[in-house]
């Protein structure tokens, strides 16, 4: 692959792996030696194209402590971390949100801080790869005013902290088919990319 895109224009950045599977999930030191041999061999292509890693447990902020910078990085590395990617959830302790509480709130604040604190630590640039404005793959369980009210305080807060992200997954906003925009996803769409 890098040998394929070598003169492809630096708008193209490779992301190298995007959650890891189980087996890794339990391995840093393999992930770490991963990345390590993949970003040594890019190097040799792509001296300057950006190069995404991540951290293990679904690129969970709370492992970007483990990762280990490769030395060929050259400058030109990112890491990604994931929160919310299945949207939140009106059960699960890890992503609570109901109406969104001081609690709820600073369960998202406590995932940037820790992203930004790596960040500082080892001057390499985060952003958020994934994350949903609601449930969809769980039953849908949110209206679209309780995740425009969810949308509105995560763009808001990733916008404070600096942090670029991705919504996760365009197909709940937009029919590829009809070329058209969902009208009853107007709202949302428009706190999420109307910025």
């Amino acid at each position: 692959m890098a040998e394929h895109f070598e003169d492809t224009s630096y708008l193209l950045s490779f992301d190298l792996l995007i959650e890891a599977t189980d087996e890794l999930n339990k391995d840093s030191e393999r992930l770490n030696d991963y990345f390590a041999e993949a970003v040594t061999e890019i190097r040799k292509n792509n001296p300057e194209r950006i190069i995404m890693i991540s951290p293990r447990l679904r690129s969970d902020a709370a492992y970007l402590h483990e990762l280990e910078i490769p030395k060929d990085h050259n400058g030109y590395l990112m890491a990604e971390w994931h929160f919310y990617a299945a949207g939140p959830s009106k059960t699960n302790e890890k992503k609570l949100w109901t109406t969104g509480t001081a609690e709820e709130k600073q369960l998202i604040q406590d995932k940037i801080q820790l992203a930004l604190q790596w960040q500082a630590e080892t001057g390499i640039p985060v952003w958020v790869g994934a994350w949903m404005p609601g449930d969809y793959n769980d039953g849908d369980n949110y209206s679209i005013g309780e995740q425009c009210v969810f949308a509105a305080y995560m763009t808001e807060s990733l916008d404070e902290a600096g942090i670029p992200f991705a919504v996760n997954s365009d197909t709940k906003f937009y029919d590829r088919e009809q070329q058209m925009w969902y009208e009853e996803m107007l709202p949302l769409r428009n706190i999420l990319y109307g910025r």
